[in-house]
């Protein structure tokens, strides 16, 4: 029993590093100041959204403590959401209107996502990316689809080369946004605990 209690509560802190490194990437400033995606609440959620569709993918390879992992990540992102809702002042009874709405979202965009990514469909990920992201975008420097695109099939292909051990103990890695095919990769610390 004791032994069942810890092994989940390593995969419950493992899945709070992994979505703290998910949340770090998604802040990178090259997605806002040089692609168009809008600093705001709704850019930054696509951003949280695009780096957990990256994850979700890969962890859907593994075998059962990667699906529990999954799961856990999913939670951890829906109390964030939760929280975040809360923070900017939504009222009690507007918080689980506003979550079934964003979960709706969030669903949605990993199907969309993992299919033209798992299809090589990269300009059926414009299209999808261009219809999730580009309403609120910067439209003085127009929101550049293509880079995100290209950013997202670096990441899954980085994720894909990384063993499943490995992201089972919180270390996951996307493409450097800033390196435009080259082939590097960013690993950033997960914020544990956060």
């Amino acid at each position: 029993m004791l032994k069942f209690y810890n092994e989940k509560k390593r995969l419950k802190s493992t899945a709070h590093q992994i979505y703290g490194s998910i949340v770090t990437q998604a802040r990178a400033p090259l997605f806002y100041a040089a692609w168009g995606i809008p600093d705001s609440v709704e850019g930054r959620f696509e951003m949280i959204v695009v780096h957990m569709a990256l994850v979700m993918r890969r962890l859907k390879d593994g075998d059962e403590k990667a699906f529990a992992l999954s799961r856990l990540i999913a939670e951890r992102f829906v109390e964030d959401m939760d929280d975040s809702l809360r923070e900017m002042g939504v009222g009690d009874l507007a918080v689980p209107k506003k979550m079934r709405k964003a979960g709706e979202a969030f669903n949605g965009r990993l199907r969309a996502y993992a299919d033209a990514l798992d299809g090589g469909d990269t300009i059926g990920l414009c299209a999808v990316l261009s219809r999730n992201i580009a309403e609120g975008a910067d439209h003085e420097n127009g929101f550049d689809a293509a880079a995100l695109a290209d950013y997202m099939q670096r990441s899954a292909d980085v994720l894909a080369k990384l063993p499943m051990k490995d992201i089972g103990a919180g270390d996951v890695r996307f493409a450097d946004p800033g390196d435009g095919g080259g082939g590097g990769t960013v690993n950033i610390p997960g914020e544990a605990g956060k």
